[in-house]
């Protein structure tokens, strides 16, 4: 272009000689790095040479010869270095491997942005890939997903605080450096082919190795983090070689059941996930599996009976009802719609009842969650938003002011009834005129209250 010839001109005309010159970027690396992770590491001169040259050679990308990049790259070392997380460290090749994978990816991250726009990344991002190339891409993209104070930092200079980095930095190593014994192998077997470095005749160990692992995490089985990258594995077999006995069906249904041992943690992992379980930005580049689409329905779909179950048995216990016991399962849900879900699940008329016998503090609790903005918000926007009208106008229907042996609570009775048929619009000529309710603390105004 026009800028280039303006500096082919210029050097011409100012530069006298030219001398090539091609430094050897991993010296020059542990040179100016090599103090900065022995201070992180904790270790003293000379010490842990084996574990700083890996992380080191981590940094680079191919051909790289930009110092300036592995300068900014090594500064999320100020973030690791708050956390303590890898101090006296050396010793422990998981936490070793875990740091070279952080180091790894903010190499990628601090290449992509120096390179955005450029032709060559118009260029690579254009031309086809192999599987390798592709697999390589999509695992950066999911590591980056997993730890993303990565991205925070070096993007956009924001600093997570060190309990949030440390937990993301443990989640990470337990999917990608397993302690288990069953998923190590299991790691070691998906690694060997996505990095295609197998042999036709390691198949069967291969298979074996992913089905073993495939029991509650906790257990020392896989994580549910990987669970997508050893379907992959599996039906990358059994496209490739039909005649192999791989059994995936077996598999999903392992699957499920170390999901039914451990229903939060396996939820914990679909919202923390994007490429491993298909949604969010789920890359359209990349084969959808529909096993993981279906273990990620029966993922939520478990843990939202989990919450169904325990808000039932609150209502169903022969003791005192504690309203905010319950209120608390529903807000703690992820979503309107799982939120709607739990309430409507409730029998109606057994609250209704129950709340007649609650405490005057219970009774106010219900009447504030009736009229907070997270109610309202379910009636018009959740999936359940019916659902949850209907559920409203059987609970009004069933309350009973005069069951309630208090006065002050047979009036908020009242009042509950009253505000629910105002919410939903329905007309009632034989309705009482309502008690104007008390005029100092405990109840939330007519035209809305805080979310309990």
């Amino acid at each position: 272009g026009d800028a280039s010839r303006k500096y082919l001109a210029a050097k011409e005309k100012l530069v006298w000689r030219v001398y090539p010159f091609e430094p050897d970027m991993k010296a020059l690396a542990h040179e100016l790095f090599r103090e900065r992770l022995e201070d992180l590491l904790g270790c003293e001169e000379g010490e842990c040479s084996d574990a700083i040259n890996r992380c080191l050679a981590s940094l680079f990308g191919p051909g790289e010869s930009n110092v300036r990049l592995l300068k900014r790259a090594m500064s999320i070392c100020d973030v690791l270095e708050s956390t303590g997380y890898f101090m006296g460290s050396c010793d422990d090749p998981r936490r070793i491997a875990t740091l070279e994978n952080v180091l790894a990816l903010s190499g990628k991250v601090v290449r992509d942005t120096m390179r955005s726009g450029s032709d060559e990344a118009d260029h690579n991002d254009s031309r086809g890939q192999s599987f390798v190339e592709h697999f390589m891409e999509a695992s950066s993209s999911e590591g980056l997903a997993a730890l993303p104070f990565i991205e925070r930092y070096l993007k956009h200079g924001q600093v997570a605080e060190s309990e949030t980095i440390v937990a993301e930095l443990r989640e990470f190593q337990v999917a990608y450096h397993p302690e288990g014994a069953a998923a190590q192998r299991a790691d070691a077997s998906i690694s060997r082919w996505q990095h295609r470095s197998f042999q036709n005749s390691d198949i069967p160990v291969i298979v074996e190795d992913i089905a073993s692992s495939i029991i509650p995490p906790s257990d020392g089985g896989l994580s549910f983090d990987r669970y997508r990258d050893a379907l992959e594995v599996l039906y990358g077999i059994q496209k490739c070689i039909p005649d192999q006995n791989v059994g995936v069906q077996d598999v999903v249904s392992n699957m499920k059941r170390a999901i039914d041992a451990e229903p939060e943690a396996a939820l914990s992992s679909v919202e923390h996930g994007i490429i491993c379980w298909q949604a969010g930005g789920f890359p359209k580049s990349m084969e959808r599996i529909g096993a993981i689409d279906e273990l990620r329905e029966y993922i939520c779909q478990k843990s939202l009976s989990s919450s169904v179950d325990a808000a039932r048995s609150i209502l169903e216990k022969p003791e005192g009802l504690r309203p905010s016991d319950i209120i608390s399962v529903i807000n703690g849900e992820r979503g309107l719609t799982r939120s709607a879900y739990v309430l409507t699940s409730l029998n109606p008329e057994l609250a209704a009842r129950k709340l007649a016998e609650c405490s005057n503090e219970g009774v106010h609790e219900v009447h504030s969650a009736i009229l907070s903005s997270k109610t309202r918000a379910m009636m018009l926007h959740a999936d359940e938003g019916a659902a949850v009208r209907e559920w409203l106008l059987a609970f009004a229907e069933a309350i009973e002011p005069s069951s309630a042996s208090e006065l002050a609570n047979r009036d908020v009775l009242e009042w509950i009834r009253g505000n629910i048929w105002e919410m939903l619009g329905v007309p009632r000529e034989d309705q009482q005129e309502e008690p104007s309710g008390p005029k100092v603390g405990g109840l939330a105004p007519r035209d809305g209250g805080q979310e309990v």
